[in-house]
């Protein structure tokens, strides 16, 4: 997340005027906009947000399409509203002078998120080995999850106001975990997302796993590694580094 001081205007595609009401009775007249979405290059993308009367300066929030880059702008946007309003503020619309009601404005993006693969209790007879008997290698998918052959790259909308809030010192951080977490033979997506999880625990924010997914596609795109198999399912799709002597 980058904040942005510009001197020209942004194209400001939605907008809403409001009254930010602090807790200390101080009033501030302002609007919440959110820009025009564009291209940086062919793998990332950027989105203004505007808390005008309350921050000096826009907000740039990326991601990997304009797509992505908006709906996580709209996200940020709605958490730090509720933010506000946890802390004590209000948000009042300026001619009625009536709270703007948040959840109406933003939908269900903020309902509890509901894993799409909820963990499950394994049934008595059911082992975590392989057949004849040598432990089942991490980085292979489970015997016992069922397959829908839908993408998994699903993030939850809850989770993506963390993915928004994410500074560009802490993306490279992720990616070039991920980077030294492949090696010069395939493995699988979901074992390279595993393995940087439990080595940035504590050191960022929870994330969703498909979130370090889409960065191995970016990866990709990037040529910083190579792919075979489906990417959009972590735990069918490997990657590797780029090496001539492989």
């Amino acid at each position: 997340m980058a904040r942005v001081h510009r001197t020209e205007p942004a194209t400001w595609i939605a907008d809403q005027a409001v009254i930010y009401l602090y807790p200390s009775g101080e009033r501030s007249h302002g609007r919440i906009a959110v820009g025009q979405p564009c291209e940086i290059d062919r793998v990332e993308a950027s989105c203004l947000v505007w808390f005008d009367g309350h921050d000096p300066h826009a907000i740039a929030i990326h991601g990997a399409s304009t797509l992505q880059a908006l709906l996580l702008a709209v996200c940020y946007l709605g958490k730090r509203l509720h933010d506000f309003v946890s802390r004590g503020g209000r948000v009042l619309y300026p001619d009625e002078e009536s709270d703007v009601a948040l959840d109406a404005l933003f939908g269900p993006m903020f309902c509890p998120a509901v894993p799409r693969f909820a963990a499950q209790p394994k049934p008595a007879e059911s082992s975590s080995t392989t057949g004849d008997g040598g432990e089942q290698p991490l980085d292979s998918p489970p015997d016992d999850e069922e397959d829908d052959g839908a993408p998994d790259l699903r993030p939850a909308d809850a989770a993506l106001a963390h993915v928004a809030a994410l500074a560009a010192a802490e993306l490279d951080t992720i990616d070039q975990a991920l980077l030294a977490a492949a090696t010069r033979r395939f493995r699988k997506v979901a074992f390279v997302v595993a393995t940087v999880i439990r080595q940035l625990a504590g050191q960022l924010p929870p994330l969703p796993d498909v979130f370090y997914a889409q960065r191995v596609i970016r990866l990709v795109k990037l040529g910083q590694l190579e792919a075979q198999g489906d990417l959009q399912r972590m735990r069918y799709g490997e990657v590797r580094r780029p090496d001539d002597n492989v």
